[in-house]
């Protein structure tokens, strides 16, 4: 799993002028092995911003970040409604673009011959309120595979790849994709 993300904030312009500070909550199959995350930061760091909009810690966001056992210094993994839940903080200032990266593995569940193909779903939450233009998804597969079936409710946007699919769309709601092998 890759997520790029750039903050398009101008420096001092009010409101989006910031530091954004995310707390990253991924949830894998409870029996996914995690083998590497790349992109985590500190918890915290010095925001001249904090200050000038008198904003604190939330507590509960807090109390989760200590939750669970930990991958790294920077990466908890709690057990969660049997789910994995890999959490995280990544601050992004104005102008900046910063890639998260998640390497795991989940156990091999591919059809045999005269067995029903195994489907893998994905849910896609983001912000309440905020409209992403420019929004892409790449999916790519081992390349001894070929590319599974994929639904999704983002729509007919999506072109098959030699290796996988891929999709450049605006994201409006949260959304699923769905993979049959």
């Amino acid at each position: 799993l890759e997520i790029r993300r750039r903050h398009t904030g101008k420096l001092g312009q009010p409101l989006y002028g910031g530091t954004n500070h995310t707390f990253w909550r991924i949830y894998l199959p409870e029996s996914a092995e995690i083998i590497s995350v790349k992109g985590a930061e500190e918890p915290t760091r010095k925001d001249p911003y904090r200050a000038l909009f008198a904003l604190q810690k939330d507590a509960g966001v807090e109390t989760l970040a200590s939750l669970g056992q930990k991958f790294s210094d920077l990466v908890t993994l709690t057990p969660l409604a049997d789910k994995t839940e890999v959490s995280f903080w990544q601050h992004l200032s104005p102008g900046e673009e910063k890639t998260i990266q998640l390497v795991y593995t989940t156990p091999k569940n591919l059809p045999v011959e005269g067995q029903e193909a195994s489907q893998h779903t994905w849910y896609l939450q983001k912000q309440p309120g905020v409209k992403w233009q420019n929004f892409s998804v790449a999916l790519e597969f081992d390349q001894s595979l070929p590319p599974p079936d994929l639904t999704s409710s983002f729509g007919d946007d999506w072109q098959k790849s030699e290796h996988g699919w891929l999709a450049n769309t605006p994201w409006k709601y949260d959304a699923w994709l769905s993979l049959k092998f």
